[in-house]
This record gives C-alpha cells, sequence and structure tokens, in this order.
C-alpha cells in the first residue's frame, strides 16, 4: 500500500470506517512486513529499543532486497 494512490486510499479509510468509527487509515514509508513484525514485538512486551532496531535493520533489509529486483 505504499504506492497506492489516493483515489484507493480513500475508498479503504472509508469502508473502514464502516466496521469502526476508531479505525484509522495511516500511510507509512516502512514495508508492511515491519509493522507486523512490530505487533510481534508488542505481544512479547519488547521495549522501545528493539522496535527502533527492528525498524532500522528490518526496513533497510527490504530496501537492499526491492532495490535487486
Amino acid at each position: 500500500m505504499r504506492s497506492a494512490d489516493g483515489r484507493l486510499l480513500d475508498r479503504i479509510a472509508s469502508g473502514l470506517q464502516g466496521v469502526s468509527d476508531g479505525m484509522v487509515l495511516r500511510r507509512t514509508s516502512q514495508p508492511p512486513i515491519v509493522g507486523a513484525a512490530l505487533l510481534g514485538l508488542d505481544d512479547v512486551g519488547s521495549g522501545k529499543d528493539a522496535q527502533e532496531r527492528l525498524r532500522a535493520e528490518l526496513g533497510a533489509a527490504v530496501e537492499r532486497l526491492e532495490k535487486e529486483h
């Protein structure tokens, strides 16, 4: 979704509001796998240092892979 256009994101946001008023769509520069891994770190109670390391290292790894293809 990092490269989705505004119309698509607006439709998704509208659909989310239909599910729950509290849902918010946020565009991110990080790949989706980073968000999934952060949720895992939340589940195990990791601290801010682990989260920042994950963002930096996993984000950089994905960026390298994307450049190769």
